[in-house]
């Protein structure tokens, strides 16, 4: 039964258990009293299935009492849903009888991170990120196109060789989208081509969103980075760390929020896509993959580890790599931050980040699962195996050659091809990432599992994210991060975690971490492909990013490919190249265009030296006739006539008569004008001709 008009002005939440009994769980009734105003009451009838949503504030009745609490998931029978209670942090499986709902939906709040809103400037252009080619503008971004078309055929020709399904470039500087390629196949076995709306899987790309996560927890005053973490997670109080020799031995010191984001506290990575271990250290984690996968796969096994809280609990049990805050260890400790997360503001995970970040900042398609009216637009996964070339092919490309040579040649020209194998399931019914079948477990990290977990998202909503750490924390005018939070994100933190200046990661000199993810420090062993000062990350399938505030440009690249790094490194490559070029040609342009306006300019000045010089020669010549010349031959002095007057008839005067012996005023006014026309060399030789005998 639909809301009664008018009935809208305030809503007496009831227990659907007054209602009584319904004939089935599915047709269930609430009984909702509607106040329209102090007087009058009306009461309405409606499915209590219609009234719910993940993330609704409701009552429900957990034990013997009433609390407060959210909906965390509906199911597809909806006669029970998960809930989490507000005091305790508990989650529960609640019948629809012990829910209380609201009939009218509650207020959309304005969501700011500092709890002082900060409202920034509005833009003059709206960044509305509009991934279409139409749209972008190389040459007005600073991008030579020539060499962005070159660098779009060396990662087409990754596809060609199958390498890589499919790829998708996005390049965006100075304001503008700047490059945009699609090419090849984002699903290969439905043949559907990749777009910039196609859903992948971020993994590690995760953490990144996670980091901004915190830094508004801590904007919010909910935790800091030097706070021990066993200050939220009491289980990681007394850890202990495992030496080379085998032996455990206490932790001498705390582990802090500032490691887990800096991967210096000493946790480690087990292995992953369901891979043999590489030696003890990854070893140590496979009974809790194990464990984790079992609560996607088989959820009623006792064994099964089904929420962050219990895989937190499990986690710390483990003993660490080594002491905490002395070396640069990838880990699993973003999992353990989404977790802290939750503990300090009294959310799940992916409500907190749907509410704070993903909502605000318009990323539509990201999430912890793909529902499953978006599979059309899902993108396969795929690893890309080495395969030995058949004996004919072999043969037919070594030609007629034989012996050594024939062999070396055969050696030279490279007998393997790649064979790409998916790793995700192809059907909906039993893909990972699909509503239904998501790991219950939200990895902020990406996966605690044998294969699923982390965030799904697009190149157009992540793209969005990029844009607002490049704009320092806002995005069309809604501001997420204070600038000097942003700053701190993007700063090395390396020093401050460990105590000294020697720490990088992947133990390479210049590169430092920050909270982010990796960042070029300037230093004399950098990499000649990095740039101080730019940072970015990238995921296990084949995801990357980078910033480069110096350049004033992000990019980001997906290839589908598990482990494929070199998809990014050629696009980052072509677009310092392309900025490169057209800065060179630009110079070139400028210094023409001063070359051509200093030979205007000293023409002008040729000119007018070559005027100076011919009066001074005429000049020369005058001083040097004699009076008696100058007094005979007058008109040789090409003296300008003055204008006669219409009043006073024009009188010849005779030879040797000077002007100077005319009565009337108008021929004085008349020699005034004419001497003002003459230069002045000439007005004096004009002089001495009057004034001759």
């Amino acid at each position: 039964m639909s809301t009664p008009e008018g009935a809208v002005s305030q809503a007496v939440m009831l227990p659907a258990a007054a209602v009584g009994k319904a004939s089935s769980p599915t047709k269930a009734k609430a009984r909702v009293v509607l106040k329209d105003s102090l007087k009058s009451r009306t009461q309405v009838t409606i499915p209590v299935a219609q009234l719910l949503y993940v993330g609704q504030d409701i009552i429900a009745r957990c034990g013997n009492s009433w609390q407060e609490a959210v909906i965390v998931k509906t199911h597809k029978r909806r006669d029970f849903v998960d809930v989490v209670t507000k005091n305790g942090w508990r989650e529960h499986r609640v019948p629809l009888a012990h829910v209380a709902v609201q009939l009218r939906a509650p207020k959309k709040r304005p969501i700011a991170s500092p709890q002082q809103p900060l409202r920034a400037p509005a833009l003059r252009n709206p960044a509305s990120l509009v991934l279409k080619r139409a749209c972008c503008r190389p040459l007005k971004a600073g991008l030579d196109a020539k060499v962005m078309r070159e660098t779009d055929a060396a990662l087409h020709a990754k596809v060609d060789a199958r390498e890589a399904p499919g790829l998708i470039s996005v390049v965006f500087r100075h304001g503008v989208l700047a490059h945009l390629d699609c090419y090849g196949y984002a699903d290969l076995e439905r043949k559907i081509p990749m777009r910039p709306d196609s859903i992948v899987r971020l993994y590690s790309m995760s953490k990144c969103i996670v980091s901004v996560a915190a830094a508004m927890c801590m904007e919010d005053g909910l935790f800091q980075l030097e706070d021990d973490v066993s200050k939220y997670i009491p289980e990681f109080a007394s850890m202990q760390v495992k030496t080379e020799a085998g032996e455990l031995i206490p932790a001498e010191r705390s582990i802090k929020i500032l490691h887990l984001l800096t991967h210096t506290s000493g946790l480690g990575y087990g292995p992953m896509l369901g891979d043999e271990p590489d030696g003890e250290a990854e070893e140590r984690y496979v009974s809790l993959i194990e464990r984790a996968t079992l609560a996607r796969t088989s959820p009623g096994d006792p064994r099964a580890v089904k929420t962050l809280e219990q895989w937190c609990t499990e986690f710390a049990k483990l003993p660490l790599h080594s002491q905490p805050g002395t070396e640069w260890l990838y880990s699993y400790s973003h999992d353990v931050v989404g977790r802290v997360i939750e503990v300090t503001t009294g959310q799940r995970l992916d409500t907190f980040l749907q509410k704070r970040l993903l909502g605000p900042l318009g990323m539509v398609d990201t999430g912890f699962e793909i529902p499953r009216e978006k599979w059309s637009r899902t993108a396969g996964m795929y690893r890309r195996n080495e395969v030995p070339a058949a004996p004919e092919v072999a043969s037919a490309k070594t030609g007629s050659d034989a012996g050594e040579a024939g062999e070396e040649a055969a050696a030279e020209e490279g007998e393997t091809v790649y064979e790409l194998a998916r790793i995700d399931a192809a059907a909906m019914e039993t893909n990972e990432w699909l509503a239904g079948n998501a790991s219950p477990i939200l990895a902020g990290g990406g996966s605690v599992e044998k294969i699923a977990g982390g965030l799904v998202s697009t190149a157009a909503d992540y793209s969005r994210f990029c844009l607002m750490l490049l704009r320092k924390g806002e995005l069309d005018g809604v501001r997420l991060l204070k600038p000097e939070t942003v700053e701190l994100l993007l700063t090395n933190q390396l020093p401050s975690a460990t105590g000294k200046d020697d720490v990088w990661a992947f133990s390479t000199a210049g590169i430092g971490f920050n909270l982010l993810g990796s960042v070029s420090v300037e230093h004399p062993d950098l990499d000649e492909a990095l740039r101080p000062g730019e940072y970015g990350w990238g995921g296990m399938a084949g995801t990357a990013w980078t910033n480069d505030p110096k350049e004033d440009f992000f990019l980001l690249s997906f290839s589908l490919t598990a482990f494929d790094l070199t998809t990014e490194e050629v696009l980052r490559e072509g677009v310092r190249k392309a900025i490169s070029v057209f800065d060179k040609r630009k110079e070139r342009a400028l210094q023409a265009r001063v070359h051509r306006l200093q030979r205007v300019k000293q023409r002008q000045q040729l000119l007018q030296e070559q005027a100076l010089l011919r009066n001074r020669q005429e000049d020369k010549a005058s001083e040097q006739t004699p009076p008696s010349l100058k007094t005979r031959s007058p008109a040789k002095l090409k003296v300008p006539p003055s204008t006669p007057s219409t009043k006073t008839p024009t009188k010849r005067r005779k030879s040797g008569q000077s002007s100077a012996s005319t009565p009337s005023s108008a021929s004085s006014s008349k020699k005034a004008r004419a001497e003002a026309e003459v230069s002045p060399n000439r007005r004096s030789a004009l002089r001495e001709i009057q004034l001759a005998p």
